[in-house]
């Protein structure tokens, strides 16, 4: 027999059956992931307890600032050689113009 899981929520939300949950309209604390093993959670909890990351999540942080330092530094490049080709639009002749700009 199969099941129609959105027609029996839907029923459900007909008949009510949902407006006197318990704990409605508060944030739900679902500090446990079913998915992750009990030992790896006891041990991110203690890190965590500790002011401590698992590294894979230092490692995330690491990723995020070295791509966030790579975007300034593009950026940077970018206006400096919108500032180049100007000079040289400007002054083609002009060299120690350009050099100037670096």
């Amino acid at each position: 027999m199969l099941y129609d899981v959105d027609k029996q929520i839907q029923e459900a939300i007909d008949r009510g059956d949902f407006k006197d949950l318990r704990g409605k309209g508060k944030r739900q604390e679902l500090e446990e992931n079913a998915y992750v093993p009990r030992e790896t959670r006891i041990v991110n909890q203690m890190l965590k307890e500790n002011g401590f990351a698992p590294r894979w999540i230092e490692v995330d942080k690491e990723i995020r600032a070295e791509r966030e330092q790579s975007g300034k530094l593009l950026r940077n490049i970018k206006r400096r050689r919108r500032h180049l080709e100007a000079a040289i639009h400007a002054q083609p002749l002009d060299i120690d113009r350009v050099r100037r700009v670096f």
